[in-house]
């Protein structure tokens, strides 16, 4: 009977921690991962062929602080990467391929199509500071 009680009182506190925790729901899924959806992109670099680059920056100002870029074609379109590290030019700038924005394992990773110099846009204060002087 004891380790009857003992079961029935540990799943009882199980149960209650992942009930409480959510860590992957939906609505708290920002406190690890962040989100892009519905937000303006902090930066849009427009180019002549119609391309178009954006830049997110994930957790601003916080020591979490990542980037997310996307690049899209002429029809508005998204273009993904196929491989890490993949590269593409865009009239002389080029971008490299950083993975999908849910593979990314830390709240700082960068992921889409970063700048192969992004020491321009990364971290956000060395651009805010520039943008301000």
């Amino acid at each position: 009977m004891k380790y009857f009680i003992c079961i029935f009182f540990m799943s009882f506190l199980n149960g209650y921690s992942v009930e409480e925790y959510h860590f992957f729901d939906d609505k708290k899924e920002y406190r690890r991962f962040s989100t892009i959806e519905n937000s303006d992109p902090h930066i849009v670099k427009s180019y002549e062929s119609g391309t178009t680059w954006k830049l997110w920056y994930i957790m601003i100002g916080t020591r979490s602080e990542g980037m997310h870029g996307e690049l899209f074609d002429v029809n508005k379109k998204s273009v993904i990467g196929k491989n890490d590290g993949e590269i593409i030019v865009v009239e002389g700038s080029r971008y490299a391929w950083k993975g999908l924005f849910e593979n990314r394992k830390n709240l700082f990773d960068q992921s889409g199509w970063i700048p192969e110099n992004a020491k321009k846009y990364y971290p956000s204060q060395k651009l805010l500071d520039s943008i301000i002087k």
